[in-house]
Parts: C-alpha cells; sequence; structure tokens
C-alpha cells in the first residue's frame, strides 16, 4: 500500500488503522488532530539517486547530447529514495511494464542530532 495515497482518503470512523509504513506500527488518522492531519497533504520533493559525483563547470558546459557519463557506482548497488533531500529508504530498480520503478529493500532512520541544551 502507498502511504502517501492515504493522505487524500478519507478514513471510516470504524475501520481499522493504517500501516503506512509497513512497519506494524498503527495510525489512527481520525484520532489526530486536524492540524496533524493537515500536515500528511504537503507535498515534498522524491527523487531517486541513481549515481552522484562532482564535476568542474568546466566539463558540465561540455556536455552535449550523446555525452555518455560514467559514475563509480556499480549497477548491483543499491538505489537511495530521497525525500526533501533526505535519504528515507534504499531499494533496487525494476521494471514495471514499460516504466522504471523503485522497490524498497530497506527504511533509513533519520540521522539522531544531539545540540548543547542552554541553561
Amino acid at each position: 500500500m502507498d502511504p502517501w495515497a492515504l493522505q487524500d482518503k478519507p478514513v471510516a470512523a470504524e475501520s481499522p488503522a493504517k500501516d503506512p509504513v509497513g512497519d506494524g506500527s498503527k495510525v489512527d488518522f481520525q484520532a489526530m488532530s486536524p492540524y496533524r492531519r493537515s500536515l500528511l497533504r504537503i507535498k515534498v520533493p522524491v527523487a531517486v539517486t541513481l549515481a552522484a559525483q562532482k564535476m568542474s563547470v568546466r566539463k558540465i558546459v561540455e556536455i552535449v547530447p550523446g555525452t555518455i557519463l560514467q559514475f563509480d557506482k556499480s549497477c548491483e548497488e543499491p538505489l537511495d529514495l530521497e525525500a526533501g533531500s533526505q535519504r528515507i529508504a534504499q531499494g533496487e530498480c525494476v521494471k514495471l511494464g514499460d516504466k522504471f520503478a523503485l522497490r524498497i529493500t530497506a527504511m533509513t532512520l533519520p540521522a539522531e542530532r544531539f545540540g548543547p541544551i542552554r541553561t
């Protein structure tokens, strides 16, 4: 089930809690405050990163149709799924008909950030 698809569908009061993340945790959307439910409608950019590298501006302006860019990443390595520039999952590329898709193989926990407490 697509967890992002739940945001626009109304949840009946008698329906059981949903499991949008797939990790066994249950979310009762009806019990959420209207403000928290409205946060689920925020759209963030989602991107799948095949590979990345830094290039000089000189090399970038030399790119023309037909240019082949080679990356150090192997075809067997997992792809990263990013939401709002934060990695949230890893997966593998699959083909669905004539389209490409990402099969999620692992969820990534966000990095914990610790800061000093000022008193």
